[in-house]
């Protein structure tokens, strides 16, 4: 069990811990499958990434990611100091977990 305040505990921001910690794992159990050989690329599996590392969750990102999302437009933009997954969806009645998992 996540506590609330245990992620960011200096930042409220716009999302609730439970939704942190199912943002992260989900990105690291993803990342797992690709490290060990497991991630599906069409027919076949991918190559092994045997560099990549656990992620860890960064409040000060999420801070400019929310900034950026609040300003941005209907196209990706050139990354700053970090990358950019850019998704839209026409679905206006999804909350951030369905968001996500869509």
């Amino acid at each position: 069990t996540v506590l609330k305040g245990t992620y960011c505990p200096n930042y409220g921001g716009t999302f609730s811990d439970y939704f942190r910690a199912t943002a992260i794992d989900m990105h690291n159990y993803y990342r797992r499958l690709l490290a060990t050989g497991w991630a599906k690329n069409g027919d076949g599996y991918a190559k092994s990434g045997t560099k990549m590392i656990e992620l860890t969750y960064d409040c000060d990102l999420e801070e400019k990611a929310v900034i950026e999302a609040i300003n941005c437009g209907d196209k990706a933009t050139a990354a700053t100091a970090a990358g950019e997954s850019f998704w839209t969806s026409g679905n206006f009645d999804l909350d951030h977990e369905q968001a996500m998992i869509q």
